[in-house]
């Protein structure tokens, strides 16, 4: 898709609506995953081990959901190479549907607490953010095959060269982005309210909502500013949240969640002595029978 001429684009438009073709996004997304990949392949008999050891259900999980949002990020710089505009989108289509998932169930997971037992956690959380995910991608097919808004490729053409920055396509950007900033930003503001007795006891959570309320408020404001008139602005504000979460959120929420587990001592997460404590009183409570 795109026009056939050589006009001039912003700079930042070939990472937000990437042509067929174009290996702008491929690298921009390639390096950092395969570095985290390099990591996490690196670490994984360590990890292993230790997680034999742990017992604890929480930590597998989300130590596989990393994996899982590693291995979609690699689908998805794979999708450049597809040689049709319709196998590009759906293998997109697919990878985001598989990236909201684990984005799901990393707050669903944990919300559960103690209250429920490891298959009805898993069970309930898989549920929840299948549906979520489900719902999204049958929203999304239907205003890419059904309307032809071109919601992930360049939607300009030679007969509209400024396609591409028409409200159809960012209106539904600016609601998914904002709506997903204001869930982030409520979760993060939740220990501040009347609910915080009921939360988890995990403060990582809440800095975790925060730095993802802060990605999708930079895709919100420049999806929004991308058809307002201003475009070169809009693109690159909207690609610095959307480089952020597609590079950064498996490395996110390892930090938040998993470094300090592994020994890290993480920028978002606990200490190492205090998750091992955590873990230590999780074993003793369920050894007698209390969980």
């Amino acid at each position: 898709m795109g026009p056939s001429g050589g006009e001039l684009r912003p700079p930042c438009a070939a990472v937000v609506s990437p042509r067929l073709g174009s290996w702008s996004l491929f690298w921009y997304l390639l390096v950092p995953t395969a570095a985290f990949a390099a990591f996490l392949g690196w670490s994984l008999k360590p990890s292993l081990r230790k997680l034999r050891r742990s017992r604890s259900h929480v930590i597998v999980t989300f130590y596989c959901l990393v994996w899982a949002i590693t291995g979609l990020n690699l689908m998805r710089c794979l999708a450049q190479l597809a040689p049709s505009e319709g196998t590009w989108e759906l293998l997109w289509l697919l990878a985001r549907a598989g990236m909201l998932t684990v984005e799901v169930a990393v707050l669903a997971f944990p919300a559960q607490g103690l209250a429920a037992t490891a298959k009805q956690a898993l069970t309930r959380t898989l549920a929840l953010a299948g549906g979520v995910a489900a719902a999204e991608a049958a929203l999304k097919a239907v205003l890419i095959y059904g309307l032809h808004i071109p919601l992930l490729l360049d939607g300009s053409t030679s007969a509209d060269p400024r396609g591409d920055e028409r409200w159809p396509k960012w209106a539904f950007w600016v609601a998914r982005a904002s709506s997903s900033a204001a869930a982030y930003a409520f979760v993060a503001r939740l220990p501040s309210t009347r609910w915080r007795d009921a939360l988890p006891a995990k403060p990582e959570i809440y800095r975790y909502a925060a730095v993802m309320a802060g990605a999708y408020a930079s895709k919100a404001a420049g999806a929004a500013l991308i058809p307002a008139g201003a475009p070169g602005a809009g693109y690159c504000v909207f690609a610095l949240g959307a480089l952020a979460y597609d590079a950064g959120f498996a490395p996110l929420v390892y930090a938040a969640f998993l470094s300090g587990f592994f020994g890290g001592g993480g920028l978002l997460g606990a200490a190492p002595s205090e998750l091992d404590a955590d873990l230590l009183l999780y074993n003793e409570m369920r050894e007698a029978e209390f969980v």
